[in-house]
């Protein structure tokens, strides 16, 4: 619906009321973002993930990794999963000017970066993650504030 305005001071009022929303809508947009961003990321956790972007396509898990596994009682081939822990950890924080999406855990940088001491190659998950969604999240983002600030327009 086409707003129209019949006087400055309802142009201004609206501009204003506009400019007083804007921070809020974005960040909330943003919100929506990250969250189809850990979504993505979580749901690649247990399979094998092809190249995406800068991020090379996740390596086979060794024969040794596999029997080791097995041994565990986990199932072989799954990469990256089994007690769900890495999977659980991954969230998104907002603060009044800011939106994360991550892990805190030391393994998720070690698996995004890969850890040769540890013989452990890079098997990105939320850098993948940011590539694979990007255009969805960014569908979700403007959708939000669109959304928001419709009123005001």
């Amino acid at each position: 619906m086409d707003r129209f305005f019949t006087s400055f001071r309802d142009f201004n009022s609206a501009i204003h009321d506009l400019k007083a929303h804007y921070h809020d809508a974005v960040m909330v947009g943003l919100y929506v973002a990250a969250e189809v961003v850990k979504t993505e990321a979580k749901e690649s956790i247990g399979t094998y993930q092809s190249a995406a972007g800068p991020f090379p396509e996740w390596a086979q898990l060794s024969a040794q990794t596999q029997r080791e596994r097995e041994h565990l009682g986990y199932d072989a081939n799954r990469p990256l999963e089994r007690t769900g822990e890495l999977r659980d950890s991954y969230e998104v924080d907002m603060d009044e000017n800011s939106v994360i999406v991550g892990s805190a855990l030391d393994k998720a940088l070690d698996l995004e970066v890969g850890d040769p001491a540890k013989n452990l190659p890079a098997r990105s998950i939320l850098g993948r993650a940011f590539v694979v969604a990007e255009q969805k999240a960014f569908d979700g983002f403007a959708n939000e504030v669109y959304r928001r600030l419709q009123k005001f327009i």
